[in-house]
């Protein structure tokens, strides 16, 4: 080993070349646990979960101090209406990372993003805002907080504009149709989390 992160893979503990080490003799309500005594403590006032479903739910209906927030990957193109609506039952704010759906290491070379699709140039055209400032927006109509990663100032300045309100009940729905029309799109689907060697988000 030369000591150094080649690839993004490498950040992670592995058992043996390309299989996680996951500790299974660890709960889900073990680790949590832990994080309740950091508020306890008040070194953090607020815990959260991350890609967590109808069986992580279940088991944090019974903590002590509840999950503020569930990040989540969530745009036009994957909306997840059911998780989410379980979410705001039980009053957990979906935050939402990859919110423009950009190429990554997980899709197909053909893919180019949601935001040079025909479907949201033709449509931000309309609102006189680019693709990524409506998308933005939609998400944010969408009771949604955002991880936005931009590193351009102009694109910093342009997402400081993003606010509700800012489009049309018929564009928010064009944009919400996305999904519906297109076939969802997950970009962010790691290899490294699981020690079975499927896709993090594969079925068991």
């Amino acid at each position: 080993s030369t000591g150094k992160w080649e690839t993004d893979e490498d950040k992670y503990p592995q058992a043996r070349p390309g299989v996680a080490a996951v500790d299974h003799s660890v709960s889900l309500m073990d680790t949590w646990k832990a994080m309740e005594a950091l508020v306890d403590k008040r070194l953090t006032t607020c815990i959260g979960i991350s890609n967590s479903a109808d069986r992580e739910f279940d088991i944090l209906r019974h903590a002590r101090h509840k999950p503020v927030v569930n990040q989540i990957e969530g745009h036009p193109a994957l909306q997840q209406h059911v998780l989410r609506s379980k979410m705001i039952r039980d009053g957990i704010l979906p935050m939402c990372y990859c919110p423009l759906a950009p190429p990554t290491r997980f899709t197909p070379d053909t893919y180019e993003g949601i935001c040079k699709s025909r479907h949201m140039r033709q449509l931000a055209e309309v609102t006189g805002f680019s693709p990524e400032r409506m998308v933005l927006s939609w998400a944010v109509d969408n009771h949604n907080a955002v991880i936005v990663k931009a590193q351009d100032p102009q694109h910093i300045k342009e997402n400081a504009k993003v606010s509700t309100g800012q489009l049309s009940d018929a564009q928010r729905r064009m944009i919400q149709a996305y999904e519906q029309m297109y076939g969802s799109v997950r970009v962010i689907n790691p290899t490294t989390f699981r020690d079975d060697g499927k896709s993090f988000f594969a079925s068991s």
